[in-house]
């Protein structure tokens, strides 16, 4: 089943990033509310506690714990996998720096599980 490959593959990506091991870019099926259906992201990275998000696609799986400010810079789109659970713990900051705008975009993977995102 294609999703459950995509879910493999974003938990392999995330197991060798917490290894200190490079990953490249893998792609993984999200849900699009606007139109009701699935989308998908071919050139995501894994989240695992990085303190600045690039402009680009990230894909949280398992329980991630960050607990120094995320910041946000530029337009990021962040997946979180059925069951991905992501803590902020000193939140995460989306500003407006001098001209330019930064976004913070949040995917659900494929509304199957539950998925969490805790911010302080």
């Amino acid at each position: 089943m294609k999703s459950d490959s995509c879910f493999r593959s974003a938990l392999v990506a995330a197991v060798a990033a917490w290894a200190g091991a490079a990953t490249s870019a893998f792609a993984v099926d999200y849900y699009d509310p606007v139109g009701g259906t699935n989308a998908t992201c071919a050139a995501c990275n894994a989240y695992t506690d990085q303190t600045t998000l690039a402009s680009g696609w990230y894909v949280v799986s398992g329980v991630v714990t960050n607990s120094i400010r995320i910041k946000v810079s530029g337009d990021v789109n962040l997946i979180l996998v059925d069951g991905a659970e992501l803590a902020a713990t000193k939140g995460i900051n989306v500003a407006v720096e001098g001209t330019v705008t930064n976004s913070l975009t949040i995917w659900a993977h494929l509304l199957r599980q539950i998925q969490s995102l805790h911010v302080a």
